[in-house]
């Protein structure tokens, strides 16, 4: 046996290889189910037609262990959004729905709102779904939310981790809240349903895989998807030989003229990559990241701005496809084997304190 047959035989940890494969893609084919309930139920054409959406399902802790098809801009951060749930909300019950879209929370722009569920089983809390969709306004001075604005407070409603649902039931006032700031609002209030529905139907497909095969068993195997993940992974990129790229592009501004100028000011995107063994390192430094992140409270006025996840997105999602494409949606297949420094200081990783002043993003695939 070879060291990544080894590795696969450790981190299965005893699970039968049949049954970890079996259990892996019914997580996997839950995923894409949801996708399909919100495309069949949602209202907003963004949604039914252009899919504007991301589905997973997450463990206990708010590791993603299984993505549908949908956008590789949501694999990395939608994690620390379930993750921001599960710290503000220990005591979540069967019959609660969890709604935000904070970018300081693991958010990416105000317009995709989170909707997270959690599954049970007798009363056992087996993990959680999350839908993140796009909806078409959520409120601000612009229709659409997407105003030349330069701070967060001007882009539309921001909501932190809320619990939506009690019991099953809609709680009316927050509903009333959120509907009284978009535009739209029965349009809004039948995606949110549609998302809803998506994570019921990922919570009814874990309590059939718990009663099926045991809930510590499902638990286990859960747990055992981010190791073989990232076992994977390091496999992948160990296959691929050493090497070192530089790219370098430049933006043609954001559309804010700062005191003094009379045209808008071009700046660079700089990416270097390493790759040594079984790890790669996505190096950001040289960019002009002043005009993307928040340093030390200081921020140049500007209308482009990204949350902090989204830059590990933007270089775990193009890795991840280029080397193995088949690996699971979670964590290890990406920083499992994958460094991303975009701090000035390259002596660190991009520290988990920087936060977005706002949330337009520099999405980019």
């Amino acid at each position: 046996m070879n060291d990544t047959g080894v590795s696969v035989t450790k981190a299965l940890g005893g699970i039968d290889p049949a049954r970890f494969e079996v259990v892996k893609n019914a997580l996997h084919a839950a995923a894409e189910e949801m996708k399909i309930v919100l495309a069949k139920t949602a209202y907003s054409p963004l949604l039914k037609v252009a899919g504007d959406y991301s589905c997973g399902i997450f463990d206990r802790a708010g590791n993603m262990v299984a993505q549908g098809p949908d956008l590789p801009i949501h694999l990395g951060s939608m994690p620390d959004a379930v993750k921001a749930i599960v710290a503000a909300f220990p005591d979540a019950a069967p019959g609660d729905v969890f709604i935000h879209n904070d970018p300081y929370q693991g958010g990416s722009h105000l317009p995709d709102v989170n909707v997270v569920a959690p599954a049970f089983v007798d009363g056992l809390l087996l993990g959680f779904g999350c839908v993140r969709a796009h909806w078409p306004d959520i409120g601000s001075a612009t229709p659409g939310s997407y105003g030349a604005v330069t701070e967060i407070y001007g882009e539309g409603l921001r909501l932190p981790p809320i619990r939506l649902y009690r019991d099953g039931v809609p709680d009316p006032a927050i509903e009333a809240i959120i509907m009284a700031n978009v535009r739209t609002p029965s349009e809004r209030l039948g995606d949110l349903r549609a998302q809803v529905a998506a994570n019921r139907r990922a919570g009814q497909r874990l309590e059939a895989l718990a009663r099926k095969y045991g809930a510590d068993e499902l638990l286990r195997i859960m747990a055992a998807v981010l190791d073989y993940s990232e076992v994977m992974m390091r496999a992948a990129l160990r296959a691929l030989p050493d090497g070192e790229v530089i790219v370098t592009d430049t933006i043609d501004g954001d559309g804010i003229l700062l005191e003094g100028q009379t045209e808008d000011e071009q700046f660079t995107l700089r990416l270097k990559i390493t790759k040594r063994g079984d790890s790669s390192i996505a190096d950001f430094t040289g960019s002009d990241l002043r005009r993307f992140f928040l340093y030390d409270g200081m921020l140049e006025p500007g209308t482009l701005n990204t949350a902090t996840q989204s830059i590990v997105d933007v270089a775990v999602c193009p890795t991840r496809e280029i080397v193995m494409s088949e690996a699971p949606s979670s964590p290890g297949a990406g920083p499992g084997g994958l460094r991303v420094f975009a701090s000035p200081d390259t002596s660190a990783p991009l520290p988990v304190g920087l936060k977005p002043a706002s949330s337009h993003g520099l999405d980019c695939y």
